[in-house]
Order: C-alpha cells, then sequence, then structure tokens
C-alpha cells in the first residue's frame, strides 16, 4: 500500500471559551499510518475540549483505522470531551465499516 498519499492537518481554535481540534483526514487511513494517527488524536483530545473529525477527503480506510477512530472516541469520552465526526463519511469508510462490525458508526457523530 502507498503511505505517500496520507496526510494530516491539525488546526487549533478558540470559540466561546471552548478549545476546539480540527482534524483533516486526506488519503489513506490506514495501519501503515497508525502509529502518526494514534499520536495525533491522543494529542488533540489532550489539548482541548471538543475534538472535530473530518474525513470526507479519505481515500482508504481499513479496520484499523475505524478501531483508532473508535478509540479515541472511547478515550475522549473517558475524559468528558467531544469526539466527533463533523464531514460526511465516504461510501467507502462507510462499507468498511459496516464489514469491520460497526455497521451503526452513530457513535462518531
Amino acid at each position: 500500500m502507498n503511505t505517500d498519499t496520507f496526510s494530516l492537518t491539525l488546526n487549533f481554535k478558540r470559540e466561546d471559551d471552548t478549545d476546539i481540534g480540527i482534524l483533516v483526514f486526506e488519503g489513506n487511513i490506514t495501519i501503515e499510518n497508525a502509529q502518526k494517527i494514534k499520536t495525533l488524536l491522543l494529542d488533540m483530545i489532550e489539548k482541548t475540549d471538543v475534538c472535530h473529525i473530518e474525513v470526507q477527503k479519505i481515500t482508504q480506510i481499513d479496520l484499523a483505522g475505524i478501531q483508532l477512530l473508535f478509540s479515541a472516541k472511547k478515550y475522549a469520552d473517558e475524559y468528558k470531551k467531544i469526539f466527533k465526526l463533523v464531514s460526511d463519511c465516504p461510501l467507502h469508510f462507510m462499507k468498511v465499516a459496516k464489514i469491520s462490525g460497526f455497521d451503526n458508526i452513530n457513535w462518531l457523530y
């Protein structure tokens, strides 16, 4: 698999006394990129009150990518942080989620 088509952009902003992190995924959310994704997700959760995730520009996702997002959501919930998708999910995201046993992704919204 080609990991060259992978990039993440993490931005921070402050609105109404709330720190918001916005993580924009582009390219592949796969096992090859899992460590970098995990590091950024944890960093964002620790530094902000609200975590917004944008996935509309991903080209590929695998079970590891779905599991990372699910784990990050659970971690954020433990610390009473908001973690949610703020973009539409591409069809291939939905297909992988469904065959991976995450057919209901309402936990991400």
